[in-house]
């Protein structure tokens, strides 16, 4: 019995109808930070352990595992909770736990079994996080930001504020991904997610939507007023150059803003007059940048011959 107990690898710990400790193994003095001289002979009520809801909020004693099937006779399964070490290390745990009965049927103590899954709780954050995250710049990702966006929706049609939608698409991106690889362009992509929290701040949300477009999330009683400084800074810091492997590179930001303004508006409507705003300003900048070129070629043709163009 006590080899089993030592080579086991969930924790283990037995109690006599009293509560007091008989045996805690090796794997569950690991799993708390506990030695043995801190469980053996101690009531379990009184154990020196941090014990938690899986959510962090302390977990009474008289709902732990061992107290409820000592004092209900009953056997209790897959029970989530967690050990915080004086470190604040968190072990997170699935507990079973069985009564001992006598030969009369009556409770003679208990036995907790303890399964480590901290490894699979961390694996399940981080694929709830690739669900709702754009991997490569860690930004919300379309779901989660549609999500928030019809939360937020929801909220004002009750309340009154103002939700606006501010839609990014670069300018220039494109040739980078062409000229100098994929790489060069994701490293872009991870600085503007950069520059772009940095410009928004506590103001609102940033989300990568696809390819080289983002959106932001503003919702206040002034978010319409305050897009327009957000808009401001997001041209002068994204508009910055970018060194890429000894390369300088230029990325500009077209924008578009969709406002909340109408009570039965859905967030497809906003969406959708923000990503027209947005093409509406590409399309502006484009016909300016033709302009300018065509002045340009025109005052070239005429310098050809010494002249100066009207």
């Amino acid at each position: 019995m006590a080899q089993v107990l030592a080579s086991s690898s969930d924790g283990i710990l037995i109690v006599d109808r009293a509560g007091r400790v008989l045996t805690a193994n090796a794997a569950l003095q690991r799993m708390t930070a506990l030695a043995e001289t801190d469980f053996i002979g101690c009531a379990s009520d009184s154990l020196p352990w941090n014990i938690q809801h899986s959510d962090g909020s302390p977990k009474p004693v008289a709902k732990q595992p061992i107290a409820r099937t000592l004092a209900s006779g009953s056997s209790l399964t897959g029970q989530a909770m967690c050990f915080q070490h004086p470190d604040s290390t968190i072990v997170y745990v699935m507990v079973d736990a069985v009564p001992l009965t006598d030969q009369t049927g009556h409770v003679d103590g208990a036995v907790m079994t303890v399964y480590d899954v901290t490894e699979q709780k961390a694996l399940e954050s981080r694929l709830a996080q690739l669900a709702l995250h754009d991997a490569l710049t860690g930004l919300p990702n379309r779901r989660h930001f549609e999500t928030r966006a019809e939360q937020a929706l929801a909220n004002a049609r009750h309340n009154g504020t103002t939700v606006s939608i501010l839609y990014i698409d670069l300018d220039g991106f494109k040739p980078i991904n062409d000229q100098l690889g994929h790489a060069a362009g994701d490293r872009v992509l991870i600085e503007i997610a950069r520059r772009l929290i940095e410009s928004v701040g506590d103001a609102g949300v940033v989300a990568r939507m696809g390819g080289d477009e983002f959106a932001i999330l503003l919702v206040g009683p002034r978010a319409s007023d305050l897009t327009a400084r957000i808009e401001q800074r997001i041209t002068a810091s994204c508009s910055a150059p970018h060194r890429i492997d000894g390369h300088t590179v230029h990325v500009t930001p077209s924008m578009g803003i969709g406002t909340l303004s109408d009570p039965d508006d859905r967030l497809g409507d906003v969406l959708h007059r923000a990503d027209a705003a947005m093409y509406e300003a590409k399309r502006a900048r484009r016909t300016q940048r033709r302009r300018c070129t065509d002045v340009i070629s025109k005052n070239n043709y005429w310098n050809l011959f010494g002249l100066h163009s009207d």
